[in-house]
């Protein structure tokens, strides 16, 4: 049986043969063919994070160890509550997020980091049951431990209410005779010489996207790229939806206009003609509404299942970082300014005073995709209650470059997007996200954010986190001359 390192059958390893054997036979004999989530880290940091404040809930012991250990661990334990406890059956290894002693025998909780109890998470606390049952432990009630959104971090290291208990022990009693064959289909995949094959489908991206996705399709045939098929900006008409469908290698030419509506039709000309879609006059006159000064500005913000800071909440999308460039209207000379925090406090504070006295009172505030920026606003606004008057007298100054792009220009190598790294490299080929060092994107930026507020201020981590802010205004800065037919010199 090749069943890898591991002499048991793990509920990953169950999951990912119910969503496709191929995934689980590739995940064990050909991992390399996998490709690496850029957001895993982050997943994984916010699933421990949630599991340590999860257990200061509970009076219980955390079992730490791996495979036989903590099977045996977790058998000597005298707790009355569980953590992470490792228990064996027919072949199958669990661990237990948290299985409590309770009047009828055992209590099982999976903590999830979501809002709600999802089909999966049903399925996987399905498993969890049947192998503990068969291991001689009575599981009488299952829950999915599910985080409240709604709930405010008071006090610190004080989590009590951020888990809300949501009952799936009807659901799961409804599927747990299954688990048996589940188990049994995974073994047969395991022993399996060959890798199953499945073409693929839906189970690519459900419930979770497949590492192998890649691999699957690089023998299928794909869309062109600048294909209509590529490229044709969503969302479809189902007309266009069962066109593309049976013509996935179609030509511009053989998709009739009177399928497509006008932001279609305007990319279908640019890639035939192979020129850029640009109305320089319909874009001047959009911008020419907007009075001087002018400013540029853009946020990054983190966010967590387990708020990072007191007053915040779950998934909140904390700001940290801003940069904000100002064109001067009479020289044309460019200025910059910027925040990132040089401590682990919570920056929103010290970010809304810097925004308020880097901002005057009058001037056009240009972003890309104003609902991030606004967003981010009405929250500073509640937390900082004495600045709410001058943060909110910036929210009818702003103006979205996204939609204006998006009605006046289009150039093929966009690709059917207009992400601001899209439309980039074809107004500003000089400025690239590629030349910048160690941060290059929004989830870079998180990722090295949570690196200094983990392992301290680094001088290389915070010129890589300003660089990477800097890069997307002055972009927005390029995107505004291009628009209006004119250039930064």
């Amino acid at each position: 049986m090749l069943i890898g390192m591991n002499k048991y059958i793990t509920k990953t390893q169950i999951v990912a043969n119910l969503q496709c054997p191929k995934r689980l036979w590739l995940s064990v004999n050909a991992p390399q063919n996998g490709s690496v989530d850029d957001n895993v880290a982050s997943r994984i940091d916010d699933g421990n994070a949630l599991g340590s404040a999860a257990r200061t809930l509970f009076d219980g012991e955390l079992i730490t160890g791996h495979g036989d250990a903590a099977i045996a661990d977790t058998l000597a334990s005298g707790s009355d509550t569980v953590f992470e406890g490792a228990y064996l059956a027919n072949g199958a290894i669990v661990r237990a997020d948290v299985l409590s002693k309770v009047k009828t025998g055992h209590q099982l909780v999976e903590i999830k980091s979501a809002t709600s109890a999802k089909d999966s998470h049903v399925v996987d606390t399905a498993i969890q049951t049947h192998v503990i049952r068969s291991s001689g432990v009575d599981v009488t009630s299952c829950s999915v431990g599910a985080v409240d959104s709604t709930w405010v971090y008071r006090k610190q290291g004080n989590f009590d209410g951020l888990i809300k208990l949501i009952d799936v022990t009807e659901r799961v009693e409804k599927i747990v005779d299954q688990v048996p064959a589940w188990i049994e289909g995974a073994r047969q995949t395991l022993a399996a010489r060959s890798c199953p094959n499945v073409e693929p489908g839906q189970q690519c991206e459900t419930p979770y996207p497949c590492e192998f996705r890649a691999f699957c399709n690089a023998d299928q045939a794909k869309p062109a790229v600048g294909s209509p098929s590529h490229s044709l900006p969503k969302p479809w008409k189902k007309p266009l939806s069962e066109f593309l469908a049976q013509h996935p290698q179609a030509d511009w030419k053989d998709v009739a206009d009177d399928l497509l509506n006008p932001l279609q039709q305007r990319v279908k000309w640019s890639h035939i003609s192979g020129s850029k879609y640009h109305n320089i006059a319909g874009a001047r006159r959009s911008l020419a509404r907007r009075s001087a000064p002018f400013y540029f500005l853009d946020f990054e913000a983190v966010s967590s299942p387990v708020p990072l800071w007191v007053g915040t909440k779950p998934f909140q999308q904390v700001p940290f970082q801003y940069s904000l460039h100002n064109v001067d209207p009479v020289s044309g000379s460019l200025s910059h300014a910027e925040y990132l925090p040089d401590h682990a406090d919570n920056p929103v504070r010290e970010l809304a005073e810097r925004l308020v006295g880097d901002l005057p009172d009058e001037g056009t505030i240009f972003v890309y995709h104003a609902t991030f920026e606004k967003g981010r606003i009405k929250e500073m606004a509640q937390e900082v209650p004495e600045l709410a008057d001058q943060l909110l007298a910036l929210l009818p100054r702003i103006v979205d470059l996204l939609p204006i792009t998006r009605d006046f220009y289009y150039h093929p190598d966009q690709g059917g997007k207009w992400s601001l790294k899209n439309v980039l490299p074809c107004v500003a080929p000089e400025l690239s996200y590629a030349d910048l060092d160690g941060v290059h994107n929004g989830m870079d930026a998180v990722t090295a954010y949570r690196d200094l507020l983990t392992n301290g201020q680094t001088e290389q981590v915070r010129q890589a986190l300003l660089s990477y802010c800097a890069l997307d205004t002055l972009a927005l800065v390029y995107l505004w001359y291009s628009l209006r037919g004119e250039t930064t010199e």
